[in-house]
C-alpha cells in the first residue's frame, strides 16, 4: 500500500498477519473478561496509527474509554486526528498508565524485547485495575545483545545474586531461579 506521512515515518500500515494478530488478541480479551464477569473500565494502546483503536470501533467496544498514547507526536497527533473520541497523548506509556482508569491493554511495540519494554510492560500491568487483560505484541529478530539491565535487577551484588539462583535451583523453583 501507500506510505503513510506522519513525521518522516514511511510506515505502510499493518500486513495482513498482524491485522488478523491485533483482532484475535481483543477477541480473546473481551472473551477472558467476559469469562471471569468484568466490566470494560478502559483500554490503554500504544498509540501508532490507531490500529488498535480501529480493531475497537471493528468489535464495537466503547473507543471513548481508549487511552493512546505514543512517545512521538507526530504519530500522537495523527492518531488523535483519526480518532477524535479517544483519549490520545504524546508521552511514556508506563508514565501515563499510572494517571488513566483501565483494565485491558495492548502494548504493541515495534522492536525488540529490550528493558525499557519489559518496564512498561510491569508498570502498565501494576496500574491497571485489577483483574485486567494484558496483550504484548513486538517484531521477533531484532532483539538486542547487550544494554543496560539495572532498572530491573535488585540491588545486590552479581555473587548474591548467584546465591540467591543457586537457592532457587535446589528448590526445584526454576521460575524464580530464572529470573
Amino acid at each position: 500500500g501507500e506510505p503513510i506521512a506522519v513525521g518522516d515515518s514511511t510506515y505502510k500500515g499493518d500486513s495482513p498477519g498482524k491485522k488478523a494478530t491485533r483482532a484475535r488478541l481483543w477477541f480473546h480479551a473481551a472473551k477472558w473478561m467476559q469469562a471471569i464477569d468484568q466490566p470494560y473500565r478502559g483500554a490503554l494502546v500504544l498509540a501508532g496509527h490507531g490500529g488498535d483503536i480501529s480493531t475497537l470501533e471493528g468489535l464495537c467496544i466503547d473507543t471513548s474509554k481508549v487511552t493512546a498514547v505514543d512517545i512521538a507526536p507526530d504519530a500522537a497527533e495523527y492518531c488523535a486526528e483519526l480518532y477524535p473520541n479517544c483519549n490520545v497523548v504524546c508521552g511514556d506509556a508506563a508514565k501515563v498508565s499510572e494517571t488513566v482508569e483501565y483494565n485491558v491493554a495492548h502494548l504493541d511495540f515495534c522492536n525488540q524485547l529490550n528493558v525499557d519494554n519489559i518496564y512498561t510492560i510491569r508498570q502498565v500491568a501494576l496500574n491497571a485495575k485489577k483483574p485486567a487483560y494484558i496483550g504484548v505484541t513486538m517484531l521477533k529478530g531484532r532483539e538486542q545483545s547487550s544494554e543496560c539491565k539495572q532498572k530491573l535487577m535488585p540491588p545486590m551484588s552479581s555473587a548474591v545474586r548467584r546465591r540467591v539462583r543457586s537457592y532457587h535451583i535446589g528448590q526445584k523453583d526454576m521460575v524464580a531461579a530464572h529470573f
